[in-house]
């Protein structure tokens, strides 16, 4: 599913680019660090600078989401 949505970043459709970036947002809890960082990344970060507001506004809120990501990788929780 990850490479169809990364694909789709690329859409003409602004509603298409801002809802790609809110479902990077929910999937970046859910994959590896790596996986974040060298390819949801770059494409958030694409998508930040988008021409569209609503798409640069989901994309920099699923940004936040990486860092969180790596702290869980690199320190989980020993409960």
């Amino acid at each position: 599913m990850l490479p169809l949505v990364l694909k789709l970043a690329d859409d003409n459709v602004p509603n298409i680019r801002f809802n790609v970036a809110i479902a990077l947002g929910e999937v970046i809890p859910l994959v590896d660090a790596s996986v974040a960082v060298e390819k949801i990344k770059p494409v958030l970060e694409t998508l930040s600078k988008d021409g569209d507001n609503d798409v640069r506004y989901f994309s920099s809120q699923a940004l936040l989401q990486i860092p969180w990501t790596i702290f869980n990788f690199v320190c989980p929780n020993p409960h």
